[in-house]
């Protein structure tokens, strides 16, 4: 068990099974996980009680390990105690902002893209196109591929035009030239650059 980063940008448990999960495996995972006092431990089993709160007799168990771990300045579990509070029900609008801030001050790369994506795009947040590039820029540099291609974007479509830039936006495409994974989305900024 590990956690990893999936394509949505969002921290999930990885593991290596058939569809179908016991309930007693998912015990047996929390009781190992919480004899083991790492922090990555301790946020592995953070995850996994946030998802699964029903694994203990305190449902909040989760979300507590995750405040604790953001207090300690654990980047991952700022950006999932931010995308929770966010993102679930929209709990707590300005928390999750805080959360998923502090969390890219600490240079992680995912809540950097997922600050700038709400800098561009949230109903909650004020559009700032300027604030938006520099995160971006900065999860492109870590090899975020989805902020590559967004940065890449904003350099060449931002409506703030002082932010244009043709020569920085082919950089950042060349940065996905040899990967497939955006290949519709690579065509198109590509074909705006010229």
């Amino acid at each position: 068990i590990r956690a990893k980063q999936t394509h949505n940008y969002y921290p999930k448990i990885d593991i290596a099974f058939s569809q179908k999960i016991s309930k007693e495996w998912l015990i047996d995972v929390k009781r190992k996980l919480s004899k083991k006092n790492a922090v990555e431990s301790q946020y592995q089993l953070a995850m996994l009680l946030a998802v699964n709160p029903w694994l203990d007799k305190q449902p909040e168990k989760g979300i507590k390990l995750l405040k604790k771990l953001a207090a300690q300045q654990h980047a991952p579990a700022m950006y999932l105690l931010g995308s929770r509070y966010y993102f679930h029900n929209h709990q707590d609008i300005k928390l999750g902002l805080h959360y998923i801030s502090q969390a890219a001050k600490y240079n992680y790369a995912p809540a950097e893209y997922r600050l700038a994506k709400l800098l561009l795009t949230s109903p909650w947040v004020k559009k700032d196109e300027k604030k938006a590039l520099f995160w971006l820029e900065s999860a492109a540099e870590k090899q975020l591929q989805p902020a590559i291609l967004k940065a890449a974007e904003l350099r060449l479509t931002a409506q703030n035009k002082d932010l244009h830039d043709s020569k920085i936006a082919k950089y950042w495409l060349q940065q996905l030239e040899w990967q497939h994974t955006f290949s519709d989305d690579y065509e198109r900024m590509t074909s705006l650059d010229k």
